[in-house]
C-alpha cells in the first residue's frame, strides 16, 4: 500500500470502521482500524500490493488475531 490515508478513508466511509491508532497524526504510515471484533492493521511499504511470496522480505504483510476464546 502507498497511501494510508486513502485506505482509512475507505475503511471509515465505506465500510463503517473506526480508526482506533494511527501515527504519526499527520500522513500516518501506521494504522489500525477497527468494526466490531474485527481490527485491521494497514500499513505503508512503499510498494504496490503483491502476494507475499512475491514481496522482498522487508515488506510482507504481518497478521495479527485476538480471540476471546481461541
Amino acid at each position: 500500500m502507498r497511501d494510508v490515508t486513502v485506505a482509512l478513508s475507505f475503511y471509515r466511509e465505506k465500510l463503517g470502521f473506526n480508526i482506533v491508532f494511527q501515527e504519526p497524526d499527520q500522513e500516518p504510515f501506521f494504522a489500525i482500524v477497527q468494526r466490531g471484533g474485527a481490527m485491521i492493521f494497514v500499513k505503508s511499504v512503499g510498494k504496490d500490493p503483491l502476494p507475499n511470496y512475491k514481496q522482498d522480505p522487508a515488506v510482507r504483510w504481518d497478521a495479527y488475531v485476538n480471540v476471546p476464546r481461541p
